[in-house]
């Protein structure tokens, strides 16, 4: 992805937040939307919504079970504990409701893996995925696709695909076996209906205007081809041919660019919560944490704000409770904590800037997070930053994760936000891809020039990364290590050659447990060793 050649201008139409919204705001907010969706809930379920009742709306009303599914995955994403007696009632509902509608099943699906594992819940998911895969459209013109209910037409439209895309993702991710083909023909059939302007309209695809195309369903085809690249992409992911481009996905985030706008509060204009939603799913499909050098997370978040209503709700054109249950999803997303931070950066061409190789592997440090909340039963989040930041707003992960098999040549200016960040509690991990020698030499380098009275050495066998939660007198193979230390903690390291991130991006843990065993040791040491942050 060539990011950095994207400039991301959000505009606010109306008034700008005179203040941003920290995290003690933001658990505010989640905890009075909490409420208010709890004020909402019927017995054991949302389903007796006057919304469903009362609407005329196909979408709505083909989708019994959706507003449970809905207002639970919210609940959640929250952190609401599984065993709450409100929560569990309804929880135990979803096992049992038969749910049809697409965007109802979607949102089941999610609920699944925000619960601990075991055989009930792996069923539960896998029963979804099924539903979905055999609601998937199979004819010429509407093929990769869905309708609001599974049904032999071939009408479908974007916003119900894509919920039967993030259905499917969410069982693939609890182990539901998805053939690749499903992928192949989702992702054919999103960029044949991407408009050449980048965008997509709510209907199927071409011929048809610019206009049409809308901020809502471009972020779901962004979100989409996110998801499909990687499964499509995870095999390249092994080899080091460069980073992973996509066009379509290119062209989709720069009509973002020209489009994003967060507008008053206009009942008969954007649907601002469901567009947030959308924004998130980009983030969280891809990782970017910045577009441009804009926080869309702050911004959001600001945006919400300024507009919860006394009793926790938020309000645009629907029911609260959907929209509610949408905002909370989106500022849900800033709760679990970040664990690593994987770094955009660039190379000097003869003097003009260049895009490195940082990102050959897109899922690798996705997949490792996911599997270290697994051990630690804590969720983790992951996010991609760049360099075109305050060194304080690096902080947000004890980890910045720098890969490539390029050597490095950072800017001055970049020099000094790596040194700050350092200096003030970070620490940088770097993988050399396919074991580059020139990349572990330039990264030693780089030591060098920011502490010259430092050097590398092989981690010790006795050293607390060894013995964090995972020890390594029990693995089989035994990476090299290295690491600089100021003599209190180590503030870079190094895995030169055994290039774990390949089996990362592959999901490969078994016959090489070590090579993430390592990693789950350094995120545990880092949070140990971190220097309290200043920020929020």
């Amino acid at each position: 992805m060539r990011l950095c050649r994207i400039t991301f201008a959000i505009v606010l139409i109306g008034s700008v937040c005179s203040h941003a919204a920290n995290p003690r705001q933001v658990e505010l907010m989640l905890d009075k939307g909490v409420e208010y969706l709890y004020s909402r809930q019927k017995e054991d379920n949302w389903e007796q919504s006057a919304f469903r009742q009362q609407s005329g709306d196909p979408s709505v009303t083909t989708q019994w079970g959706g507003l449970t599914s809905l207002a639970v995955y919210a609940l959640l994403s929250a952190g609401q504990s599984p065993q709450n007696p409100r929560l569990a009632p309804s929880i135990a509902f979803l096992k049992q409701a038969r749910i049809e509608g697409i965007y109802a099943l979607g949102l089941r699906a999610q609920v699944w893996n925000l619960l601990p594992p075991n055989p009930d819940i792996r069923q539960a998911a896998f029963g979804d995925g099924r539903l979905i895969f055999a609601s998937t459209k199979k004819k010429d013109g509407s093929r990769g696709f869905y309708d609001y209910l599974p049904n032999p037409g071939s009408r479908y439209d974007h916003s119900a695909s894509q919920y039967g895309v993030l259905g499917m993702w969410a069982a693939a991710q609890a182990g539901y076996e998805v053939p690749l083909e499903y992928w192949r023909t989702v992702d054919a059939g999103w960029k044949a209906d991407q408009h050449e302007s980048g965008g997509w309209a709510y209907a199927a695809g071409p011929p048809f205007s610019a206009d049409s195309c809308t901020q809502t369903m471009t972020a779901a085809g962004v979100a989409t081809l996110f998801v499909t690249q990687d499964y499509l992409s995870a095999a390249r992911g092994a080899q080091c041919q460069g980073n992973v481009s996509n066009d379509a996905i290119d062209r989709g985030l720069a009509w973002m660019v020209d489009h994003f706008k967060l507008p008053d509060d206009d009942p008969s204009g954007i649907p601002w919560p469901y567009l947030l939603y959308g924004v998130e799913r980009i983030g969280a499909a891809s990782g970017y944490k910045y577009f441009g050098d804009l926080d869309w997370f702050k911004i959001g978040s600001d945006y919400l704000l300024e507009r919860q209503r006394a009793d926790g709700s938020w309000i645009n054109q629907f029911d609260p409770l959907v929209e509610t249950s949408f905002c909370i999803l989106f500022l849900s997303r800033g709760r679990a904590p970040v664990a690593i931070n994987k770094l955009i950066y660039q190379l000097s061409d003869e003097g003009h800037p260049r895009e490195a190789h940082w990102n050959q592997r897109p899922r690798d440090v996705a997949n490792l997070t996911r599997w270290i909340g697994r051990q630690i039963e804590r969720p983790l989040n992951w996010q991609i930053v760049n360099l075109n930041v305050s060194p304080q707003d690096l902080h947000d992960a004890p980890i910045l994760y720098l890969s490539g098999n390029q050597k490095l040549d950072f800017s001055p200016d970049d020099l000094r936000t790596l040194k700050t960040y350092l200096q003030t509690g970070g620490l940088i991990l770097a993988n050399a891809d396919c074991g580059d020698a020139r990349f572990a030499d330039s990264f030693r380098r780089l030591g060098q020039t920011l502490f010259p009275g430092y050097e590398f050495r092989e981690l010790p066998p006795d050293h607390p990364i060894y013995r964090a939660q995972f020890h390594r007198d029990r693995w089989k193979n035994k990476p090299s290590v290295l690491a600089l230390s100021d003599g209190k903690r180590e503030l870079m390291i190094l895995i030169p050659a055994a290039d774990p991130a390949r089996y990362w991006q592959t999901q490969s843990v078994g016959g090489h447990e070590e090579l993430w065993q390592l990693m789950a040791n350094v995120y545990l040491y880092s949070v140990h060793h971190r220097i309290p942050s200043s920020k929020g």
